[in-house]
């Protein structure tokens, strides 16, 4: 009875120091801190952000000036109301911080001048919360004047969209210096579907494509492929990789379900969903108690919307017809006296 308990726990000691064996040592690599994630690239958001929302207060002066009868808008006061925004810029820069904002910009390098607008109008309206808050707290201590809400709703309307427009010339400035450097990891099926979309976008350079299944070793002899999902460590170092999408999760052993979980450790991430092609803009992101769910929007048109389509275009034709039919008629009359048509 002993022996049969000795040679069990032996056993048990030998399959746990395979497993050991078999899993990938994690080293000390961290992720690196260029391009989109450098720290320059953080300090300069938050300086053009601040510039941003000054400019911002003084259109939304200048245009309250013209079109506001209220005495204070006046433009004579422009200098006190000047004054008086200190903290809207103050606030703008705490709401991005607060919100997110920051950390969304450096981590998404396919984002389009509006792609994000409506986060940045949500910002933009937490920022200037925070300044009318911050401007009342000094008012009661310290006897300063109060910033004109007024003045704070035109200015949450132009620091949405300047903010927008800067942040995305920003990025597209510093993509186009320094490009992420990017790697699909998948069995090879969707590939070079993925490859064409990464293709057309700008200040993304395509590496090549990480073995999903980790069969294959690294530096193996393919066309594109960097190496097994097992080596995703020596992938990433070796490729100087700012980003991973994974078009392919395959969890067939312990090894690459580990190189999977590394990824997200040492490098930027993101996943191609399945039935990629049925996903539009419309769809959205929601939860069900912690499950994350992507509704999928529907594909059919209502009548209401074909009767909308339908009166926009019959509405932009005639009017393009209507404003082009004068250089329409030369071009015949020329057509006709210069050739037998």
């Amino acid at each position: 009875m002993v022996n049969v308990t000795s040679q069990r726990s032996a056993t048990a000691h030998k399959q746990r120091a395979v497993h050991r064996d078999r899993t990938p040592k994690v080293t000390s690599l961290t992720r690196t801190r260029r391009g989109l994630n450098s720290t320059g690239y953080s300090i300069a958001m938050v300086l053009i952000d601040y510039v941003a929302a000054w400019l911002s207060v003084i259109l939304a002066l200048l245009v309250l000036s013209t079109f506001s009868r209220n005495s204070v808008n006046h433009l004579s006061h422009f200098y006190p109301n000047f004054k008086h925004g200190f903290w809207f810029p103050v606030g703008i820069v705490l709401a991005f911080a607060l919100t997110g904002g920051y950390r969304l910009s450096r981590r998404s390098p396919t984002q389009s001048t509006f792609s994000e607008l409506k986060d940045y109008a949500m910002s933009c309206s937490f920022g200037a919360f925070l300044a009318l808050t911050m401007s009342y707290i000094a008012h009661h201590f310290g006897n300063l004047s109060i910033q004109v809400p007024t003045q704070v709703i035109v200015a949450i309307i132009i620091a949405s969209l300047l903010i927008s427009m800067s942040h995305a010339a920003l990025r597209h400035f510093v993509l186009g210096r320094r490009p992420q450097r990017v790697a699909v990891v998948d069995n090879g099926i969707n590939y070079q579907r993925i490859a064409t979309h990464l293709h057309l976008q700008h200040g993304v350079t395509l590496i090549g494509r990480v073995d999903a299944e980790g069969g294959q070793p690294l530096g193996a002899d393919a066309t594109d492929t960097l190496g097994s999902i097992n080596d995703i460590d020596s992938i990433v170092q070796r490729y100087r990789l700012d980003r991973v999408i994974f078009g392919t999760l395959d969890y067939r052993t312990p090894e690459a379900e580990h190189g999977y979980r590394r990824a997200t450790e040492i490098v930027d991430t993101a996943l191609v969903p399945r039935m990629f092609e049925v996903i539009s803009w419309r769809s959205r992101l929601t939860e069900l108690s912690g499950l994350p769910l992507l509704e999928l929007a529907p594909r059919h048109v209502s009548q209401w919307d074909r009767a909308a389509k339908r009166v926009f275009d019959l509405v932009v034709a005639t009017l393009a017809l209507v404003f082009t039919s004068p250089i329409i008629a030369v071009i015949a009359v020329l057509v006709k006296v210069t050739s037998h048509g």
